[in-house]
């Protein structure tokens, strides 16, 4: 994950044991899941295909998902989402270069955040040598997450760690989204949350995945779907 000097929560050298047996404990819990977790699991491999040939959408769900109801304000019949595909019908990065995003329900600053973002992913489309958009989001997707070409984007207003790795996910990237949904469920598994930094969240959530046998991106699946 893409941070800058963050690193895992202030924890006395003594609690490392324990924290390795909260790990074990939660990857114990998910484990225990998933042979009923079949559908969600699934879902996680398609999430690369959601907005295939229609990358703009792409851009639009991950911005308008910050500090929303997601399922209502975003993709529902009212949509932030709903609302901009009826205005553009192509679902490009170039189409939303250009179209308009009055009236959809985006926040002042959020229009300059997609605008800009449709400019990096054009650039990156001549950097990385692709013939098409869709060809330079997955090409992105498999960029390890310290390369420049990934951390630069958290140099664009609006867009944090938790939306960087939302936008790689919809890309391809085996990664998990920490957000507000995901840390509650994950405290109520037992992570200390407030204990850690984003990344301590984030490298937690990685053993836990390689502890239970599952990907990044199903454990984010499960975490956002499911009330443990």
């Amino acid at each position: 994950m893409v941070l800058a000097n963050c690193r895992i929560g202030e924890r006395k050298e003594t609690s490392q044991t324990l924290y390795e047996l909260e790990i074990e404990a939660i990857a114990n819990q998910v484990r225990q899941v998933l042979p009923d977790a079949t559908d969600l699991l699934a879902s996680a491999g398609r999430l690369v295909k959601l907005y295939e040939g229609a990358r703009g959408y792409m851009l639009v769900d991950a911005v308008a998902s910050r500090r929303r109801n997601y399922d209502t304000r975003v993709v529902g019949p009212n949509g932030i989402l709903t609302k901009y595909r009826a205005l553009a019908p192509a679902g490009s990065i170039a189409e939303l270069a250009r179209a308009p995003l009055d009236g959809i329900g985006l926040m002042e600053s959020e229009p300059e955040t997609l605008r800009v973002l449709a400019a990096k992913f054009s650039e990156l489309q001549t950097h990385l040598g692709a013939s098409t958009e869709e060809e330079t989001c997955l090409a992105w997707g498999r960029l390890p997450s310290g390369d420049p070409r990934v951390s630069s984007f958290l140099e664009v207003h609006g867009i944090g760690p938790a939306l960087l790795e939302y936008l790689r996910m919809l890309c391809g990237a085996d990664t998990i989204k920490v957000d507000v949904r995901v840390l509650k469920n994950l405290e109520s598994l037992g992570l200390p949350v407030s204990e850690l930094q984003v990344s301590g969240v984030y490298r937690a959530c990685q053993e836990i995945a390689a502890k239970a046998g599952c990907t990044l991106t199903e454990l984010d699946q499960l975490l956002w779907n499911l009330a443990f």
